[in-house]
């Protein structure tokens, strides 16, 4: 879990939760959470890039399918 400010009880405070089931198969997808609920679910990821200056995260969907955040 990724937090914009550690220990805030904050709700709209940016945040990004990835999550992978190993146990029981999922059909290879995550669960994604982040403060944007449009951005909420179980997608297929496509790409997932971190670096010290930004994360970008490429879905399998029709529309919005890249987030690029600059940290």
């Amino acid at each position: 879990m990724f937090a914009a400010e550690k220990g805030t009880n904050d709700p709209d405070s940016p945040y990004l939760l990835l999550q992978r089931e190993f146990e029981i198969s999922d059909g290879s997808k995550c669960y994604i959470e982040m403060h944007d609920k449009e951005f909420r679910g179980n997608f297929l990821l496509r790409r997932v890039e971190f670096t010290r200056q930004e994360s970008l995260i490429e879905f399998d969907r029709p529309m919005d399918e890249i987030v690029n955040r600059y940290l």
